[in-house]
């Protein structure tokens, strides 16, 4: 399979599988950089030229996140990412790939 064939297998079912709206560029992006090994919301920004409040929005599309107002966490309906606290002296939080989301990159053929 060529990567052209890859990545348009990719973007099909990143649009396929996301109900309510279509992922952007940027989300996508980010989960292929975190494809590579976990990163910072920092190390995502400097990779990817994005301020933290656009590239934060679309991580959470693939991210259970609190909601304060209704006062529950809500679960994405693809769950490829986790976000976890980097430390106890450490600010900030840490995302990966989760195994939905490894699957998913299998999946489209772009992890071995």
């Amino acid at each position: 399979m060529s990567d052209a064939q890859k990545a348009a297998n990719f973007l099909q079912m990143a649009r396929v599988n996301t109900p309510g709206g279509q992922v952007s560029a940027l989300g996508l992006e980010a989960l292929l950089r975190l494809a590579d090994g976990p990163r910072t919301i920092n190390q995502l920004m400097t990779e990817t030229g994005a301020a933290d409040g656009p590239l934060s929005r679309q991580l959470r599309r693939f991210t259970a996140w609190y909601d304060p107002r209704e006062g529950k966490v809500v679960e994405p309906d693809l769950k490829l990412l986790q976000r976890e606290r980097r430390g106890e002296k450490l600010r900030g939080h840490v995302y990966r790939l989760t195994p939905l989301g490894k699957e998913f990159l299998k999946t489209a053929g772009l992890l071995p």
